[in-house]
């Protein structure tokens, strides 16, 4: 695999919108769209 982070980023944007990029305290998450 020889991609750059900004390229799987922006296909993880195109592919999973609302899935959770990362996990935040107090429950509370950021999706690839919040990232977009």
């Amino acid at each position: 695999m020889n991609e750059r982070i900004h390229h799987l980023l922006d296909r993880w944007l195109a592919e999973a919108p609302q899935q959770p990029f990362i996990h935040l305290p107090g429950g509370r998450s950021l999706s690839f769209a919040d990232l977009g």
